[in-house]
């Protein structure tokens, strides 16, 4: 278990859905960005490349999306927010009725946009309520660690640049499997401040889990969810392509 984040998963759900961390990061600091509204530009365009995507049924899912809002994020808080939206609208045409998501915003603390709902319910955001400039996962998995535990796949897709301050090897993913989590995917805009790759320490930490640059566009970044979930359930998605691929030049992991 990280030196950074000590508190144990499992336990208990943080009162008002959010969990408390250190402010200690080893990445350049900025004021968590809270939530960007889309244009209608953003989201047209989600919703018209999303209308072409089909994903097969199979066994139930619980999806996560989970959009890192350090500061460093800023540049794609609105073509994510667009993405997530359309991506919420989609779900309730295209994922079955025992499927359901729900939406977490991470830095230095984190809290719950949406609790898990199923696809057939009303969904709404809230607003992101963060306080700390640092950039930590752990609590991320704390707080999934606290809602009941479900048969469903559980999966996790995060929009993040990866740059994450208590990642501590092969121990970060036990804390995800702990907190029930069956899969992770990381997506990284590459228009993110710090984009250079995926970086070493989230390779380190999470080995045999997808991760790759994508485009920042708020197409591609709903289309790549998508493409996420089914490479982790092995669902059948159709009209769609990995958008976001980047050439090796540009894609090498950073240490």
């Amino acid at each position: 278990m990280s030196a950074v984040f000590r508190a144990p998963v499992g336990l208990e759900r943080p009162t008002g859905g959010r969990a408390p961390s250190p402010l200690r990061s080893p990445w350049p600091l900025a004021e968590p960005i809270g939530s960007k509204k889309p244009s209608r530009r953003e989201r047209h365009a989600a919703r018209q490349v999303l209308g072409r995507v089909t994903l097969a049924p199979g066994t139930p899912l619980r999806l996560w999306i989970i959009g890192d809002d350090s500061g460093s994020m800023m540049s794609v808080a609105g073509p994510r927010e667009a993405a997530v939206l359309e991506l919420m609208r989609w779900a309730q045409r295209h994922l079955g009725p025992e499927d359901e998501i729900g939406v977490i915003a991470f830095g230095g603390d984190v809290c719950v946009r949406m609790e898990p709902v199923s696809v057939r319910d009303k969904m709404t955001l809230d607003e992101p309520e963060l306080t700390s400039y640092a950039t930590m996962l752990g609590p991320t998995w704390q707080l999934i660690a606290g809602f009941p535990r479900t048969h469903k796949l559980t999966l996790a897709v995060l929009v993040s640049d990866g740059l994450v301050a208590d990642l501590t090897g092969p121990g970060s993913r036990v804390n995800a499997m702990a907190a029930g989590i069956n899969g992770v995917t990381l997506l990284i805009p590459s228009e993110c401040s710090f984009t250079g790759g995926v970086p070493g320490s989230w390779s380190a930490a999470f080995p045999d889990d997808p991760a790759r640059v994508i485009d920042s566009s708020a197409p591609a970044l709903a289309t790549e969810v998508v493409a996420s979930i089914a490479a982790l359930t092995g669902r059948d998605a159709r009209g769609i392509g990995l958008s976001g691929a980047v050439p090796d030049s540009q894609s090498k992991e950073r240490t």
